[in-house]
């Protein structure tokens, strides 16, 4: 943030590349700090008209062979079972209890001010603050079961959140503050949660496909020149722009546009999405490569502004290992990959 209070630059640059990140203790609430952050500096975006530009399919592209091979590789939808590492996460959950801030019980603490009212209004003499000393604290409320309030938080089994309880050794502090005590271990067990989805996620085909009329189709859709559109001339796109979502996405765009063993390269729209068990997955690119002896190769890439996953943070992580183990099962041929530049395909090309 500026000194004037204002978002800077590096916010908005590592938010899109899905690096900005918190201290660890508090990483659970990333997601929750960035709609907080987008929301108080949401700002009334004024577009010029004259700069919006329709885009359409290049049907020439979308008709021919290679992309038409392209799309059965990537069409194919999937379902996934988890098989969760039940004594990981207790183990997990506890031990981030017994790390928790201490409850502390509701209070109110009250204090005296002196105010001035004039023609101006009201004003507070603030040096006149006098502390009154009482506090007062509320009566606490009793909850027959708030293993139940756990539970449908959670969903995990209540036998398994009985022993993480009684485990953790701060079951005594539900008393002090009921609600408060409900919330905190609430968080922690979705944490831990999300944390172990993934790690037991499999994935199968399924009898569905993506429709490619619904997926790829240029009704009302449109950029800006000034801000999120790239004109593009050659044909190996099926649109005849490229709507990107950042600047390594447009770096990408244009690379993929001038590099001649690019046969065919497609941002995928925000359609297409793979399920997972923390939200939908959109992937950002569908591309054809040429290798040195005419072997075409098959890929489906995240662009990021690193290619180490372990650099992001959260959800995004989590999504983009669903999303490789996802194309592992519908197509041998398709290769995922994290990447920021083009020439790692290439390179990945090469070594064939």
């Amino acid at each position: 943030m500026t000194s004037k209070g204002k978002i800077n630059v590096k916010y908005h640059t590592e938010k899109h590349e899905g690096t900005f990140s918190l201290p660890d203790k508090f990483e659970s609430y990333t997601a929750k700090v960035i709609k907080r952050i987008d929301n108080l500096t949401k700002e009334i975006e004024i577009k010029d008209v004259a700069r919006k530009v329709p885009v359409k399919i290049n049907k020439e592209v979308r008709l021919s062979p290679e992309f038409e091979t392209l799309w059965n590789k990537i069409k194919q939808k999937t379902v996934y079972t988890v098989n969760m590492d039940i004594e990981k996460l207790k183990k997990q959950a506890i031990e981030q209890i017994q790390n928790m801030p201490h409850i502390k019980p509701d209070r109110v603490d009250s204090q005296l001010t002196k105010v001035e009212i004039n023609k101006q209004g009201v004003k507070d003499i603030g040096h006149q603050v006098r502390e009154l000393g009482a506090v007062y604290e509320f009566e606490k409320p009793s909850y027959p079961d708030f293993i139940r309030r756990l539970q449908d938080a959670t969903q995990l089994l209540r036998k398994t959140i009985i022993e993480i309880i009684a485990e953790s050794g701060r079951l005594s502090e539900f008393y002090t503050n009921p609600e408060q005590f409900i919330k905190q271990v609430s968080k922690i067990l979705l944490m831990v949660k999300k944390e172990n989805l993934t790690d037991g996620i499999k994935y199968q085909k399924n009898d569905e496909y993506y429709e490619q009329d619904f997926i790829f189709n240029d009704e009302e859709l449109y950029g800006y020149s000034d801000s999120n559109v790239l004109d593009v001339n050659s044909n190996k796109n099926i649109y005849d722009h490229v709507i990107y979502d950042s600047i390594v996405e447009k770096d990408f765009a244009i690379e993929a546009e001038n590099d001649d063993e690019v046969l065919l390269y497609a941002k995928l729209p925000s359609t297409f999405k793979i399920d997972t068990p923390i939200g939908a997955y959109n992937p950002d690119w569908a591309i054809v490569l040429n290798t040195g002896t005419g072997e075409k190769l098959y890929f489906v890439a995240e662009t990021k502004g690193t290619e180490n996953i372990n650099d992001l943070k959260g959800s995004e992580k989590k999504k983009i290992l669903c999303g490789r183990k996802h194309f592992e099962v519908i197509d041998t041929d398709i290769k995922y990959e994290v990447v920021k530049e083009l020439k790692t395909l290439k390179g990945l090309s090469s070594c064939g």
